[in-house]
């Protein structure tokens, strides 16, 4: 039995909400899930393209099509121990899963332009990982950060702030900004013997801007930021799922007063820009009895 336990949350960043009392309401594009059972555990966190219309839409469906790959293969038993053929299938898989949502998507829209439909709704970086017992794999297209043992690691940026797209791989190199590598356009990975991890993040780039703020005030509180290791170190998180978003959302939260000295109104601005959404993962803290204190 895996004896982890884990919690994730997302917030919409500042530059999508607005500021100064001008609301922009666009959506957050990111999203997030994860599966556990006794063997094994799923996670994903996805960023659609910022410049894309509807990619919270692909966003959403990606971490899905992630998640329910992994777990359907390894329900029929036929999840590879080889990880580079694992992410071969799963590549394959959400490749033709995006293909028939797009078929779908020209029907409803009478466009056979299947490249503005791939661009409005698929384009969104990938972050995952797998445990099981003997083995955690972290595997990623595009940017986003993820943290082993509480050791800080950040993918990107990416020139143009344009990472690749897993749904890159459709488009003739025309219509592209700028020039990929074929290896840039599939999944990377990082593995570790699960004997070794003690907690795990992943978090889309956004979270790049949790780190930054740590040793900052949260907006109208003398209270700073602090560390990501927060996530993984109090038990809070875990024993209730909303806590992350709600952490999330103080720290993103605008605060406005008026300050009588100088006369005027002061606005603290929310510390998250963009949307950030993270998974944490942490083995269960070890019960201590009574028979293994010792008095001094």
């Amino acid at each position: 039995m895996l004896n982890f336990e884990i919690a994730g949350g997302s917030i919409s960043g500042r530059h999508h909400i607005g500021t100064h009392q001008i609301l922009k309401a666009a959506n957050n594009q990111d999203a997030y899930l994860f599966y556990q059972d006794d063997d094994i555990i799923i996670g994903c966190v996805s960023d659609g393209c910022g410049s894309a219309p509807f990619s919270e839409v692909g966003s959403l469906l990606i971490t899905r099509m992630v998640i329910s790959s992994i777990v359907n293969r390894y329900k029929d038993n036929n999840l590879s121990d080889n990880i580079e053929t694992q992410l071969y299938l799963l590549d394959d898989n959400i490749s033709k899963t995006i293909m028939n949502y797009t078929s779908n998507l020209q029907l409803c829209y009478n466009d056979d332009d299947i490249y503005k439909i791939l661009n409005d709704y698929f384009l969104c970086t990938i972050m995952g990982f797998i445990i099981t017992k003997e083995i955690t794999h972290i595997f990623y297209c595009g940017d986003g950060i993820y943290c082993i043992n509480g050791e800080y690691n950040k993918l990107g940026p990416w020139p143009e702030n344009a990472p690749p797209y897993l749904s890159y791989g459709f488009f003739p190199q025309r219509l592209l900004t700028r020039e990929y590598e074929e290896e840039d356009l599939g999944f990377k990975y990082i593995s570790k013997p699960t004997a070794e991890i003690n907690s795990l993040l992943i978090g889309t780039d956004g979270v790049d801007d949790l780190y930054l703020a740590a040793d900052k005030d949260m907006p109208g509180l003398q209270q700073k930021v602090g560390n990501l290791e927060q996530f993984w170190t109090q038990d809070a998180y875990f024993s209730n799922p909303d806590l992350i978003r709600r952490k999330l959302s103080v720290i993103n939260k605008e605060y406005i007063k008026y300050d009588n000295e100088q006369g005027k109104i002061i606005t603290y601005p929310g510390l998250l820009p963009d949307d950030s959404t993270l998974i944490v993962v942490r083995r269960e803290p070890q019960e201590v009895s009574d028979e293994n204190i010792c008095e001094q």
